[in-house]
């Protein structure tokens, strides 16, 4: 009797540690060392998640031997198992799938693949999705490196940061709005149902041909009229 008692006891235990949670953190990069902001982290096989915050990091509590699953639109999708260990850096990479669409480029266009500077385009569909009065806040969490935050002021318009700050005063703090072919000074007066696609150039060296506007970004806006 007292070995019976004895061997339920341990089975309990051994089922506690097997269901037991604990405190798992980190910081999620892209392929440059960059923090991303808005991955989703999921344990596998429920759903239970969390999203990366503004400097990529996260916390979730998940059991020792449970995987957690790293997904953003854009990158490669990653399936890491915990294995005990209570802080887990992730790099995500671009994802090859994107590769072979066409992007608009200064005056013409190339497909991503054949480009080395970092370029990522939303479709109107992806656009779309989202209900939203301004078509800059319609890219929160689907370009990597692209953080969007609103001031809260009436008629504002949400402030956009490409990867970080630069330091070309000339060129203020913010991305420079090219709407088909013409530069503009805020994109709040455009309807999202109108936009056909946004192009992010996310450096100086994807803008060249803009100069030191391009210091910050280019958001390339090419409109329904626009492409008729």
């Amino acid at each position: 009797m007292k070995k019976r008692l004895f061997l339920i006891l341990i089975s309990i235990c051994i089922s506690h540690l097997g269901f037991s949670q604990q405190t798992i953190q980190g910081t999620v990069t892209d392929e440059t060392g960059l923090p991303l902001p808005g991955v989703t982290i999921m344990i596998e096989g429920t759903v239970q998640g969390v999203i990366t915050n503004l400097d990529g990091v996260y916390n979730i509590e998940a059991g020792a031997d449970q995987v957690l699953v790293f997904s953003m639109i854009g990158m490669e999708t990653r399936r890491i198992p915990i294995e005990g260990r209570t802080t887990i850096d992730v790099v995500l990479q671009t994802s090859t799938a994107m590769l072979e669409e066409v992007v608009v480029v200064g005056y013409g266009s190339a497909r991503s693949k054949d480009l080395t500077a970092p370029i990522r385009t939303v479709s109107s569909e992806e656009i779309s999705r989202q209900t939203t009065a301004n078509p800059a806040q319609a890219l929160q969490g689907k370009v990597a490196g692209v953080h969007v935050t609103n001031t809260g002021e009436p008629g504002s318009q949400p402030q956009i940061r490409i990867r970080g700050v630069s330091t070309a005063l000339a060129a203020g703090t913010g991305p420079l709005y090219v709407v088909d072919g013409v530069i503009v000074d805020n994109i709040s007066f455009l309807n999202n149902n109108d936009i056909e696609s946004i192009t992010v150039l996310k450096d100086a060296s994807a803008g060249a041909i803009y100069g030191v506007q391009a210091a910050n970004g280019v958001l390339l806006i090419t409109t329904k009229k626009g492409v008729k």
